[in-house]
This record gives structure tokens, C-alpha cells and sequence, in this order.
């Protein structure tokens, strides 16, 4: 995501807690936080996440 798709989720958060949707607005902040995570270098895919394990 961009700056500004990050500051439109932000906004859009904050208009949800301010209209009562708590539960809404709890998955915007972890998308936000999954954005910001770190993403797994290339090749290193978790085992349960490899198709190809079995």
C-alpha cells in the first residue's frame, strides 16, 4: 500500500469507532499491521505454507 491508501484505512478507522463498529475497526489496525510486518525473504516459505508439503 501507498501513503496515501494507508492514511484513507486510517481515516476510515477512525469513522468507524466513532460510529460504534469496534469490530471493524480492530480489522482495519491489523491489516494496517500486517503492512507494516516484514515480508519473508524469497524461497523462505514456512513449511505449512508450501503447497508442495504434504
Amino acid at each position: 500500500m501507498n501513503l496515501t491508501q494507508i492514511e484513507t484505512v486510517r481515516a476510515a478507522r477512525l469513522q468507524l469507532i466513532d460510529l460504534g463498529d469496534e469490530k471493524t475497526a480492530a480489522l482495519l489496525e491489523w491489516a494496517l499491521k500486517e503492512e507494516a510486518a516484514p515480508s519473508p525473504a524469497p524461497g523462505t516459505t514456512p513449511q505449512r505454507d508450501d503447497p508442495r508439503a504434504g
